[in-house]
Protein backbone atom coordinates (compact mmCIF):
# COMPACT_ATOMS: atom_id res chain seq x y z
CA UNK A 1 0.00 0.00 0.00
CA UNK A 2 1.13 3.78 -0.65
CA UNK A 3 0.03 6.49 0.95
CA UNK A 4 1.14 10.15 0.38
CA UNK A 5 1.07 13.46 2.38
CA UNK A 6 2.92 16.63 2.70
CA UNK A 7 4.06 16.17 6.09
CA UNK A 8 6.81 13.05 6.69
CA UNK A 9 6.59 13.33 10.51
CA UNK A 10 2.84 12.68 9.81
CA UNK A 11 3.46 9.66 7.46
CA UNK A 12 5.99 7.98 9.22
CA UNK A 13 3.86 8.00 12.22
CA UNK A 14 0.60 6.39 9.94
CA UNK A 15 3.51 3.55 8.70
CA UNK A 16 4.09 2.86 11.88
CA UNK A 17 0.65 2.58 12.90
CA UNK A 18 -0.54 0.66 10.09
CA UNK A 19 2.49 -1.92 10.04
CA UNK A 20 3.58 -4.38 7.19
CA UNK A 21 3.62 -3.54 3.27
CA UNK A 22 2.94 0.35 3.56
CA UNK A 23 5.00 2.52 1.93
CA UNK A 24 4.87 6.73 2.85
CA UNK A 25 5.66 8.60 -0.15
CA UNK A 26 6.16 12.39 0.65
CA UNK A 27 4.19 14.85 -1.74
CA UNK A 28 1.88 17.64 -2.35
CA UNK A 29 -0.98 16.93 -4.80
CA UNK A 30 -1.47 20.36 -5.32
CA UNK A 31 1.71 20.82 -7.01
CA UNK A 32 2.88 19.83 -10.21
CA UNK A 33 6.60 19.11 -9.83
CA UNK A 34 5.93 16.80 -6.54
CA UNK A 35 3.41 15.14 -8.76
CA UNK A 36 5.74 14.46 -11.15
CA UNK A 37 8.23 13.42 -8.71
CA UNK A 38 5.46 10.74 -7.32
CA UNK A 39 5.12 9.41 -10.57
CA UNK A 40 8.78 8.88 -11.26
CA UNK A 41 9.01 7.03 -8.18
CA UNK A 42 8.38 2.88 -7.99
CA UNK A 43 4.79 3.94 -6.88
CA UNK A 44 3.40 4.29 -10.37
CA UNK A 45 5.12 1.16 -11.73
CA UNK A 46 4.21 -0.90 -8.50
CA UNK A 47 0.13 0.02 -9.35
CA UNK A 48 1.01 -1.60 -12.59
CA UNK A 49 2.23 -4.25 -12.00
CA UNK A 50 -0.42 -4.81 -9.04
CA UNK A 51 -3.43 -3.90 -11.46
CA UNK A 52 -1.60 -6.50 -14.00
CA UNK A 53 -1.39 -9.62 -11.21
CA UNK A 54 -5.17 -8.81 -10.07
CA UNK A 55 -6.11 -9.05 -14.00
CA UNK A 56 -3.96 -12.16 -14.31
CA UNK A 57 -5.16 -13.52 -10.89
CA UNK A 58 -9.15 -12.50 -11.72
CA UNK A 59 -11.45 -15.92 -13.18
CA UNK A 60 -12.81 -15.13 -16.54
CA UNK A 61 -16.47 -14.30 -16.63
Amino acid sequence: MFITGRCQAELNAAVEAIGKNVRAVQSDVSSLADLDRLFATDVMASLIHQAFLSDKMSPNV
